[in-house]
């Protein structure tokens, strides 16, 4: 006896483990490790890298900001007369560089090199009284502030704020306005906010137009030459990227930067010199802490691509001070392609996945836990204020490398610093997110893949990932979907009232009115055959129910009175969105078999037990695909028909995943064994009572 119980239990717990085939959909099975390789090379992405002029060769790299030639934008261009301002030429080059994916960049000077042009001030403002001395104007004359201020707030009120503007140069004062030193005119001022020479109130002037300023002692030069003290309040840019350039005036420079913490920092003559040589205090700020608000920008000089120095002051200089953009300069020797392309390959930011792990198996539903570690290989971060708006996703792709759904990662990715200094090892950035599955889509294999959308172009960008697909989303790793072993479930939409149309071979669905041929209180008579014994009995007081839809006919349910013997009480149908009752452990009743009749000719009796979140009227669901769209479609059922993958699901599936088939045989044999140890017991207890000591 006791051999064939240690057995039974045993045959229990075997049982009860068996896998089923299927999983929940909170069920998280294996992690993987994410697949990550390294592109390397020049990468295009935008706001940053290579950028030429239009005189330049556009074959050595590709560019994302364009940078138009400043004769066609200059002040005499724009401004034909006082209080007229024709932008058709900055209108169609930022059309331009939309139509293909690009932005703009510009600088609106009033004076090109002396063999270059001269200056750049419109006639009209000449004959009204702007000096001009030797080939450029007075950059100290009342006349010519005035008029440029009101040219840059023209400038202003039309573009501040343009996503398509990457960034627009400060400018007004020197050769090519470079704010270069003028022999005529420049003199060293070393308190740019409270300046004390006449060239150090018109620079501060001139930066005030751009970042917005005022001034009650402002000194400047009337049409007599006298000095005179005047007064000006100027609006500056709000939104747009705007750039202070250096050229050796390095007061101006920490000025600007003292004037507005997003100003960024502009160089023209990149590769003449090392980074030995940019080490005046006055714009350490920009190599030091400046650039992880606004971007730094050069333009190559004194090109010599065959001199190994000149290429050693390009890499060391980039490297210092953290650049994103490098503007050509056509005025130099031949540009080969592969020295360029190495050179600016760090420029700007460069994100890319270092390590990763997901979930590698999950249910239809359920959810793909996903783990990433992220850092900039760049040089710079991004900026928002050059429209560089980026957050990172995770998501599944199809076999054809389409998106079928994503999770947000992260999204202050502006955040994420490069090494600094750029020997040093660049900081690591975590994201975790849970990548939820349609319930409906297809089991079988996807792609878990990573990405990061440009926001204001709606596009993906590039990382430094290899085995792109797409809009350049990386696959790192192949996800298993499995099918749920819940059945799914329809909820009814409000403005529609479904109602299944039963077949011949069907029984209608189970109203609110018992059947007439159920007994209220049947008895089951205990013999000695083994059954299943309920842990309580179950009594038949009406269930509280909410308020019935409108079209059921609620009968009142006879209340079955409590036996002693084991009793199972009649078939009482639930009030349409009642709460349905709490399960018994020792009842697993098959819903679909209260539909069906007996050998004899009688309804089974059991006790209706449903999942809280289900519907007694819902039909089962098959996960179809339809154009590429994975969609939820009801599918009509004979109760006779149904598969044994279906009356697995339906015999006690609940809501922790547990499979309800064996879940059931499980209880059965346990049942079973504490039958056979009473019996065992009693057994021995009988034969110590008839064979005393």
């Amino acid at each position: 006896m006791l051999s064939t119980l240690t057995l039974l239990t045993a045959g229990a717990i075997i049982v009860s483990l068996l896998p089923t085939g299927f999983l929940n959909s909170d069920t998280q099975a294996l992690t993987g490790e994410m697949v990550v390789t390294t592109r390397g090379g020049y990468i295009s992405n935008p706001g940053i890298g290579w950028q030429y002029m239009d005189s330049s060769d556009t074959s050595i790299l590709p560019e994302t900001v364009a940078y138009p030639d400043r004769a066609d934008i200059s002040w005499q261009t724009i401004n034909t007369a006082q209080g007229v301002y024709d932008f058709s030429q900055i209108d169609t080059r930022l059309a331009q560089a939309r139509s293909q994916g690009k932005q703009l960049s510009f600088r609106i000077y009033t004076m090109r090199g002396e063999s270059f042009g001269g200056h750049q001030v419109p006639s009209w403002a000449v004959s009204a009284g702007v000096p001009i001395i030797n080939g450029q104007p007075d950059y100290h004359s009342c006349v010519y502030q005035q008029y440029w201020n009101d040219m840059v707030q023209a400038l202003r009120q039309r573009y501040d704020g343009n996503p398509d503007i990457a960034y627009i140069d400060i400018s007004g004062y020197g050769n090519f306005n470079e704010w270069s030193w003028q022999d005529d005119f420049t003199e060293f001022d070393t308190t740019p906010a409270t300046p004390s020479t006449l060239d150090g109130h018109a620079r501060k002037r001139l930066i005030d137009m751009f970042l917005g300023g005022s001034s009650s002692s402002h000194q400047c030069k009337n049409q007599s030459g006298q000095v005179v003290t005047v007064s000006y309040s100027h609006t500056g840019f709000s939104s747009t990227q705007l750039l202070m350039p250096w050229a050796g005036i390095r007061h101006s420079v920490k000025y600007a930067f003292d004037k507005s913490p997003t100003v960024g920092f502009r160089h023209d003559c990149l590769g003449r010199t090392g980074p030995a040589d940019m080490t005046q205090p006055e714009i350490q700020e920009a190599f030091g802490t400046r650039w992880a608000a606004a971007p730094v920008v050069y333009e190559l000089c004194a090109i010599d691509w065959n001199n190994a120095t000149f290429r050693q002051n390009v890499a060391d200089v980039l490297a210092f001070s953290h650049a994103s953009l490098v503007h050509d300069n056509p005025n130099g020797s031949a540009e080969p392609k592969a020295t360029i392309s190495q050179l600016m390959q760090p420029l700007g930011y460069r994100y890319t996945v270092k390590r990763g792990s997901f979930s590698q198996e999950v249910a239809q539903g359920g959810t793909v836990s996903v783990s990433a570690v992220w850092h900039n290989s760049g040089l710079a971060p991004s900026y928002l204020r050059t429209g560089q708006n980026f957050a990172a996703y995770t998501g599944l792709l199809s076999s054809d490398g389409s998106l079928i759904t994503e999770s947000l990662l992260a999204e202050d990715i502006e955040t994420w610093m490069p090494a600094h200094p750029s020997t040093a090892a660049a900081p690591e950035y975590q994201t975790d997110a849970d990548l939820s599955v349609p319930l409906s889509l297809p089991a079988g294999e996807y792609q878990l893949a990573v990405f990061m959308k440009d926001r204001r172009t709606g596009s993906n960008i590039q990382l430094d990932l290899s085995n792109t697909i797409g809009d350049n989303y990386y696959p790192v790793g192949t996800v298993t979907i499995a099918e749920n072993s819940t059945t799914p479930t329809v909820t009814p939409s409000p403005t529609q009232s479904p109602s299944p149309t039963p077949s011949p071979e069907t029984s209608p669905e189970p109203s609110m009115t018992p059947s007439p041929t159920a007994t209220p209180t049947p008895e089951v008579t205990a013999t000695a055959t083994p059954t299943v014994t309920p842990s309580a009995a179950v009594t038949g007081t009406p269930t509280p129910s909410a308020t019935p839809v409108p079209t059921a006919t609620q009968t009142a349910t006879p209340t079955p009175t409590p036996t002693p013997s084991p009793t199972t009480v009649a078939p009482t149908q639930p009030a349409i969105g009642a709460p349905s009752p709490t399960p018994s452990p020792s009842v697993t009743p098959s819903q679909s078999s209260a539909n069906r009749p007996a050998q004899n000719g009688s309804p089974i009796p059991t006790a209706t037990v449903m999942p809280d979140d289900e519907s007694q009227d819902t039909e089962p669901l098959r996960p179809t695909v339809t154009q590429g769209q994975v969609t939820d479609t009801p599918v009509a059922q004979d109760d006779d028909s149904q598969t044994e993958q279906d009356l697995i699901a339906n015999n006690g599936g609940n809501e922790t995943g547990l499979p309800g088939l064996h879940v059931l045989l499980g209880i059965l044999c346990g049942s079973l064994s504490a039958i056979f140890l009473l019996l065992f017991l009693f057994a021995r207890t009988k034969r110590s009572r008839s064979n005393p000591l």
